[in-house]
């Protein structure tokens, strides 16, 4: 058994909560693990004021102290971190290599999560930091007695709007499709503003700090002072672009959790449970190999 702590059974790319449990479990399982982040451990959960339904029937626990929690067992379970970014992943020699083979493991989960996609708003981009956020518990300070605009919906929108009531002025919610049925259900008992849909949003600066929003034919939507984003994200498949091209390799045990899994409710609750499943996942796959 190798003593470098960055050879291991399982790599864990990704520390957000998906990530953070699939190591956490393996640990607990016997798997020598090493999690690669290049940020902060705990991911969103260091900015989510709250996280409902963890635990059904007892109350909501801060995104904060959950990540505390995760990252505590982690640290106990003494899995190694190893704080860098992963830019390169290969299969050498039937193993996972990570940046050239600073880190290698026989087993390997993706828990690399998704982002804020700017460009799928026109002018978001451009205005990111001068009115529009992705973020409302980091920035919604700054737009205190402000009117404010959550574009999207969905339980990002519903979280926003959450921390923006009671501290903006107004805080209005402008969906970009039709709101299904789970959305009515989530924004119904807040009683925002509920805008009608509009499919092709797009963000330009106003008079005096302010930002329009119109839609594709330039017909004014709203005015206001801050907008922030919910739901314009994109998975983090960049890691997995090279290793799609391959056709000839033998691929070694992996797995896609939390947000990255196509199909994933891209909650909380989710994204645990996902890590827990592969870890167990890669035990029995590294017991057959």
């Amino acid at each position: 058994m190798s003593a470098d702590p960055r050879i291991a059974d399982l790599v864990v790319i990704g520390g957000g909560p998906s990530g953070l449990a699939c190591a956490g479990a393996a640990a607990a399982l016997g798997l020598r693990t090493v999690v690669v982040e290049g940020t902060a451990l705990g991911g969103e959960l260091n900015t989510m004021s709250w996280v409902d339904g963890l635990v059904p029937h007892r109350d909501r626990v801060a995104g904060p102290d959950l990540s505390a929690d995760l990252i505590e067992a982690v640290l106990d379970a003494r899995v190694h971190v190893e704080h860098a970014q992963a830019e390169m992943l290969a299969v050498m020699d039937g193993r996972w290599s990570i940046n050239n083979g600073s880190v290698n493991g026989a087993a390997l989960v993706l828990a690399t999560g998704r982002e804020y996609d700017l460009e799928a708003v026109p002018g978001a981009a451009v205005l990111h930091g001068r009115g529009v956020s992705t973020c409302s518990s980091c920035d919604g300070p700054m737009f205190k007695n402000k009117n404010v605009i959550v574009l999207g919906a969905g339980r990002d929108a519903v979280s926003k709007v959450r921390d923006l009531t009671g501290l903006a002025a107004s805080v209005a919610v402008l969906p970009r499709a039709a709101l299904t049925r789970a959305d009515r259900t989530l924004l119904d008992p807040i009683g925002v503003d509920v805008r009608p849909p509009a499919s092709d949003v797009r963000l330009a600066p106003g008079d005096n700090g302010t930002i329009v929003l119109t839609d594709g034919a330039g017909v004014e939507l709203a005015r206001c002072d801050g907008v922030f984003l919910a739901g314009s994200r994109r998975p983090r498949r960049e890691l997995l672009s090279a290793l799609d091209a391959e056709e000839d390799i033998a691929i070694p045990f992996r797995a896609c959790v939390g947000d990255l899994r196509p199909g994933s409710s891209q909650t909380v609750v989710a994204a645990v449970g996902d890590g827990v499943d592969a870890a167990w996942a890669a035990m029995r796959a590294l017991e057959l190999a």
